[in-house]
């Protein structure tokens, strides 16, 4: 039986639901304009190329619409000079005493991209980043499609454009100075509905519709996949994956001789194990 969350629990759960639904919205203010160019980036790369009005008013001196697409052709010269020119990866020891370490990294990195298809994401994210000067990729650990249960796979996804965001005041090239990032992308209500038993109700009869209330051109839907995705017909469900930093403080109890470092969340529980080695 689910226990019952307290006033105040309750309370926190709301008010953390808002805060990331205000921060979402606000990265997306943020990024308008980036993100309005990058999606005119990616319809030059494939081809759509003319305004609304420039096409309607050709049309209607019955004049040809043609397109020299120039874009594309050196978008895949350059990705397939890097695919060409893509070397595996290697851990080159700092000196002959890490030798061996190295020999076991670069086996382990090859290992994993065998097993993640890991070049072919690479150079997709490659193709990705020099048509709209951004490609994120995220590196997991995944259960759906393994047949090691008890392990299960590690996976390398790159995510579509637009689709990850975060603290747009965050500097670090990977942002993990962010207080927060999140992910977008979408689930059928029938994997939905049972993913979240319990909310089964509640996804099937309230949910289906674009709760972002932004262009869904500029959060990673590709112009070719909008009939897919948003209409309420595909019965798909637009996910929010959140993750957000909380300081917090700790005590760490340091044997200079060993180097072994224990953390407790309390200094007076370090303290007592301080007084138990001691006795």
């Amino acid at each position: 039986m689910e226990e019952k969350k307290t006033p105040d629990e309750s309370r926190k759960d709301k008010d953390l639901i808002k805060k990331a639904f205000s921060n979402v919205h606000g990265y997306h203010e943020a990024t308008d304009e980036i993100r309005i160019q990058r999606a005119e980036e990616f319809r030059f790369n494939f081809g759509d190329q003319w305004e609304a009005k420039d096409r309607e008013a050709l049309k209607k001196k019955r004049r040809p619409v043609l397109t020299f697409n120039v874009t594309s052709p050196v978008i895949n010269f350059l990705a397939g000079y890097q695919q060409e020119r893509e070397q595996d990866f290697r851990a080159y020891p700092r000196g002959t005493e890490d030798e061996r370490i190295g020999r076991i990294t670069t086996a382990l990195m090859r290992f994993g991209m065998d097993q993640c298809r890991g070049i072919h994401t690479l150079h997709r994210g490659f193709r990705q980043g020099i048509i709209g000067g951004q490609s994120v990729f995220e590196v997991s650990h995944s259960y759906d499609f393994t047949d090691d249960l008890l392990e299960g796979d590690v996976s390398l996804e790159l995510l579509e454009h637009d689709t990850w965001g975060h603290e747009p005041g965050a500097r670090r090239y990977d942002r993990n100075d962010a207080t927060y990032q999140f992910k977008l992308y979408w689930l059928s209500v029938e994997d939905a509905a049972r993913k979240w038993k319990k909310d089964e109700q509640s996804i099937r009869s309230n949910m289906k519709r674009d709760w972002l209330r932004e262009d869904p051109t500029l959060t990673g839907v590709p112009q070719q996949l909008l009939d897919d995705f948003v209409d309420e017909d595909n019965d798909r469900l637009r996910i929010l994956q959140y993750w957000y930093r909380v300081p917090v403080e700790v005590a760490l109890l340091v044997n200079v001789q060993t180097g072994e470092v224990k953390r407790f969340d309390a200094e007076k529980k370090a303290e007592a194990e301080l007084r138990r080695i001691h006795d």
